[in-house]
Parts: structure tokens; sequence; C-alpha cells
């Protein structure tokens, strides 16, 4: 049967046809062998046909555009036919299991994996402890690399583990949290303070030292909590429920749930085009992105707080970012602005591919089919 069936670009859209076009690249290496009449396999010519009938040419198709082989019922709907039709294509175009193929195609085509990153800076990061005595033991979270600032003594560096105390902190009158000095160690500790609610699990509370705990959007001498300019200021802590900080227990590790959230960003990019039968050079032009929780929650209060990454500005302003909770992992449909450019915009292209020359090698390579030699 000939493949004149399944690119029909006159009928299913440029990117439809480009899409399907790339699955058949899949169909040539399998029609290199043909079964020999002992039962074994035998080298074929490229260029001799290979015959196969309705039900193994259909099962071919099936495997490459979905990734599973039909069903006894779509194997059915075959007999009376004398060849695949059509409609039996269509089905599998249309199905979930076309788009989960060619986005694991474009995965890999692009490179999208920048889930290793560090999109929050240490000082950040919420580190759990044990305190107190054992008969009056609590376990706190408190930004550790910051602690110096605010309970250490002299000699002490960003290095050193300094808890906050064990007991519940009270304040003085102007909302500061009262503390308790070590004449030994010259040290000094508040205590702890519940927080209901944190952003990473809102139904849930946890102690956590009250100077880390402060819900400050700023620092007593102006400073923004939510940047790096806060890293000294005592008077800013993870701000309202504790949405500048990382918590990376209890199964969540917020930077690896961003990390993972932007390369899934691309690939719903990816599935958009499909979907909706665009033509495939909106891949690569498109203003429309898409969000979840986590990524509406990081751009929002913790985009300027990634180490030895510049991702600002934002590629949706704040005022445009739908209103999700971070644990919501649906993506919802935006618009960035007029400088993006599909894919070729997205966080996952422009950190995987960090230099001007690697993205135009990447994109010469992936859509071009050849390599970019600067010197032409």
């Amino acid at each position: 049967m000939s493949h004149r069936r399944v690119v029909r670009a006159e009928r299913t859209g440029v990117g439809m046809a480009v899409c399907v076009g790339l699955a058949l690249t899949f169909l040539a290496p399998a029609a290199l062998w043909a079964q020999g009449a002992s039962g074994g396999s035998v080298a074929m010519d490229r260029a001799e046909p290979v015959s196969m009938d309705k039900y193994a040419y259909f099962k071919r198709v099936s495997l490459d555009l979905t990734g599973e082989v039909p069903s006894w019922e779509q194997l059915a709907a075959l007999e009376g036919q004398d060849d695949v039709a059509e409609a039996s294509i269509d089905e599998l175009l249309a199905g979930d299991g076309f788009l989960e193929v060619m986005e694991d195609y474009h995965r890999d085509l692009l490179w999208a994996n920048v889930s290793n990153f560090q999109y929050i800076q240490f000082p950040w990061d919420l580190t759990r402890t044990a305190v107190g005595p054992n008969d009056d033991r609590h376990t706190v979270a408190y930004m550790r690399r910051r602690a110096v600032y605010y309970r250490g003594a002299e000699g002490d560096d960003e290095n050193d583990s300094i808890p906050c105390g064990h007991w519940p902190a009270t304040f003085d009158e102007n909302g500061r949290p009262e503390v308790q000095c070590d004449d030994e160690t010259g040290r000094c500790h508040e205590g702890w303070v519940w927080v209901d609610g944190p952003y990473w699990a809102p139904n849930d509370s946890v102690k956590v030292c009250a100077f880390d705990a402060n819900a400050s959007e700023f620092g007593e001498n102006g400073t923004f909590c939510g940047g790096t300019g806060s890293r000294r200021e005592p008077t800013c802590g993870c701000g309202e429920d504790l949405r500048f900080c990382d918590w990376p227990y209890d199964g969540t590790n917020v930077q690896a749930i961003v990390g993972l959230s932007f390369n899934q960003q691309l690939m719903e990019i990816v599935r958009w085009v499909l979907k909706n039968d665009l033509p495939y050079h909106e891949l690569l032009t498109t203003r429309i992105s898409f969000v979840n929780g986590p990524l509406v929650h990081y751009y929002k209060y913790q985009m300027q707080l990634a180490s030895q990454l510049d991702l600002q500005p934002a590629p949706v302003e704040t005022l445009f970012l739908p209103e999700i909770p971070f644990d919501d992992d649906r993506f919802v449909q935006v618009l960035r602005g007029p400088e993006h450019s599909g894919v070729l915009t997205s966080y996952a292209f422009l950190l995987r591919f960090q230099t001007n020359r690697g993205r135009v090698n990447r994109f010469y390579d992936a859509f071009l089919d050849s390599f970019f030699d600067a010197g032409k």
C-alpha cells in the first residue's frame, strides 16, 4: 500500500502534514526488512518495494503515530475494505496517542530538559532541623544561609547552622521577635511560630523560626524581600505564606517542580499547534504559551531569586497572569509579549541553549536539517 494516503496536506493542514511526515520517517527502517520464505528476516534493497497487507500496514502506522497497536475493534473495522480507509488514519491522528508521540519527538528534537538549574538561590532554601532538649523537641524550618545575620555572633558565617530556639516566639511592641542571647556563644535566638497554609501545601501548617516567617514584602530599610538584595536584611523573611522560599521536603521539591514545569510548558505549545491543526510554523512564531500553578507562583514571587540566571522580565506581566495556586499543575493558555516567538523564546529552549550560536545551531539542526556555519 502506498504511503500517500497518510500525507494529505490539502486536507489536514500544513502543520499536521509536516508532523505526519516526520512520523512516517520512522516507517522507513521497517521497510528494509521482509520475511523470507524460510521464516527468517532478510535484508531488502532500500529501493525495493515491500508488500504489506492492510492489517500489517495499519498496525505499522498505528505504532508509529500513536505508539500502540490497533485494538481488535479497529482491526475488525478493516473487514470488507480493500485498503485502509482515510477515516481510520484520521482516527489515529485525532487521538491523544498521536499527541504523545509527537510530544516525545519534539522533546528529543529540542533537548527539553532544564530541571537541574538552581531557580532559587541557596539563602532562600528552608532547612528543617530539630531543636530543644529531648523532653521538649521541635522540628522547625529556617533559612540556614541567612541565619548568621540575625542570630550569629562574631566569627560566624553563612555555613554555620544557627536555628531558632525550641520555644514559641514572643514579639515586642514593634512586632519584632524577642530574642534570648547566650553569653557563652554570643548567639541570640528567637522562638518559632506556626505558619498556616504555606504556598506548597495550603491545607497544612509548618513550624518556622520567627525571623524567617516574617511576612513583610519589604524590609524596614525598603529592600524588596523577594529579591537578592534582601540577603542580609534581618527584617526580611520568607514573606506571606512563605512565598519567597524554597521547600525541598515531604515529596515537594519546589525548584525541581519549576524546572519540570518549564520542560512541559514547551510541550504544551507543541500540543496546542497539533490539537488545533495549525500550520507548523506556528510552533516557531506564536506568542501563545501556557502556565500552571508552579510557574505562576515563580513568575510572581521567586523569579528575582534565580542563581546565576537572568530570567527577567517574565514572559507575561504579573497583571495578566491567571490566579492559580502552586499546587495546581494544570496548564492554562496565556499570551506573551510581541518579542516572543514560539518555542524559540521559551525558557526550556533559552536555558538549554544559553548562547546565540548554540540556539541558532540547534534551530538549523532541528528544523532545517543542516548545521549552522558562522563563516558563511
